[in-house]
């Protein structure tokens, strides 16, 4: 009876070890760039190296809207809006 004690003991201490890693992993935060659909070009993301390269967005005259629901660049990495010579303004909300 000790030994199946014990076994039980270990089992669940084993459980409780993998949810607990399983929920700290999930709850890690990583930097990232998010357009959202509220604009009727949305933004497109993508990664290259070392470098997030936003592209698309929506133009009105001389001026481009993203629009994001997370925008989060890690440190030692770059965002970079990506846009026609004709943008003066590059607005983010």
């Amino acid at each position: 009876m000790y030994f199946r004690t014990m076994r039980l003991d270990w089992l669940q201490s084993l459980g409780i070890a993998i949810v607990s890693a399983v929920t700290l992993y999930a709850n890690i935060s990583v930097a990232q760039i998010t357009p959202d659909s509220t604009l009727p070009n949305n933004s497109n993301v993508r990664l290259e190296g070392n470098t997030r390269i936003i592209e698309g967005g929506t133009t009105r005259g001389a001026n481009l809207f993203h629009s994001f629901c997370e925008f989060s660049v890690p440190t030692g990495q770059t965002a970079l809006f990506n846009n026609g010579l004709n943008i003066q303004n590059i607005l983010t909300i």
